[in-house]
């Protein structure tokens, strides 16, 4: 029998968490699923500050959750802004470029700089905006 390295056992129990958590969450029981396998991590790590460091099942399958169902919520939040940014970068109505040595005019690093912080003070408000579609 071959032995593990760390690299492989990482890989196995990223794949075993995450198929125990989509069987869970397509059974209904993800939450109770996850509070008994968290629970069982939390009592059994020796030291407190260890807990979710390290690549267990629960830390795993907690990583699967929050992708198998953030996706959904991250694909209605931003798809659309998302879409209408890289719309207007091919289309060249936006510069986004703010590394001053990568710039192709100095002059269009303060507007590049304005621009990008205002894309991100519109994203910020259509998250907050968004806490209807947030998963509950």
């Amino acid at each position: 029998m071959k032995l593990l390295s760390g690299r492989e056992n990482t890989v196995l129990f990223s794949i075993l968490a995450t198929s125990l958590t989509r069987i869970a969450q397509s059974l209904s029981f993800s939450t109770s699923f996850l509070v008994d396998i968290v629970q069982t991590e939390v009592s059994s790590t020796p030291d407190n500050t260890l807990t979710f460091r390290g690549n267990s099942i629960a830390t795993k399958s907690m990583e699967a959750y929050m992708k198998l169902i953030g996706e959904t919520y991250l694909r209605e939040t931003l798809t659309r802004f998302v879409t209408d940014i890289v719309s207007s970068k091919t289309s060249n109505d936006i510069d986004l470029e703010v590394d001053p040595g990568r710039v192709s005019n100095l002059q269009n690093l303060e507007r590049n700089q304005i621009t990008l912080r205002l894309l991100c003070e519109k994203i910020w408000v259509e998250i907050q905006q968004s806490h209807s579609l947030f998963p509950q």
